[in-house]
């Protein structure tokens, strides 16, 4: 099973992008998605972002550019999307919620937040009818990937686990409505997409955190996050 994830979150986040395999050696092309995927494999964030920021300006409606202009953002911020899909996907959020994402994101620093935010921003410029089921999934891990980048942020401690004292100390009716935001929107960016394989079950798993979110008890955002990440 969890190979078969692995593939489909492959498939999903990179080569439906792109229309080649990552695999395949580009030796007389210049593409700048080939280009930009293969920087991307090598870790190469930032020649992906200048190759496709270059591509965007004499083509900006090129959304598969675009897509692919958001995940190295994503990398930029230190997110390894397929790693936090599948971590999506293994259902180990049921117990541990948001916190149980905290080793699949990077550290809560002000350039990654910016990054990732600039990735799902990007991919929010993609209109509806030009979405793949790639996009689709792929928006939804970026804002959740946000969504537990902003709640990580709060453990000022590091130690993984969200304290009575830190919730009480830093989380306020901003940065809750931010988080709030970032689930909503990541279910939102799922409103249409169906999946009968592994990719369903990340998706599923994030609906299920807003619902757990939304069943405490709380007037305010941050009173239902506060109860929710508390328990």
């Amino acid at each position: 099973m969890r190979s078969n994830v692995i593939s489909i979150i492959l498939f999903s986040l990179w080569i439906s992008s792109c229309g080649n395999s990552i695999f395949e050696a580009a030796e007389t092309t210049k593409d700048p998605a080939e280009e930009a995927t293969r920087a991307l494999e090598e870790g190469d964030y930032e020649t992906a972002i200048s190759v496709l920021t270059s591509a965007l300006e004499s083509e900006p409606t090129n959304y598969q550019y675009v897509s692919l202009l958001a995940s190295a953002k994503a990398q930029k911020a230190g997110v390894d999307t397929m790693d936090f899909a599948l971590e999506m996907a293994s259902g180990n959020t049921s117990d541990s919620g948001i916190t149980g994402l905290f080793s699949v994101v990077s550290d809560a620093t002000a350039d990654n937040l910016t990054a990732l935010g600039e990735a799902v921003d990007l991919m929010d410029t993609i209109p509806s009818s030009d979405q793949t089921a790639a996009d689709q999934f792929k928006t939804s891990m970026f804002y959740t990937s946000l969504m537990t980048m902003r709640t990580k942020a709060l453990d000022t401690d590091g130690d993984g686990v969200l304290s009575a004292e830190e919730l009480a100390n830093n989380l306020n009716d901003s940065n809750a409505s931010d988080i709030i935001n970032s689930i909503v929107g990541a279910e939102d960016a799922l409103a249409n997409y169906t999946a009968d394989d592994g990719t369903g079950d990340a998706a599923g798993n994030v609906s299920a955190i807003k619902d757990a979110i939304d069943s405490q008890d709380g007037a305010t955002d941050a009173e239902k996050l506060r109860n929710y990440l508390g328990s």
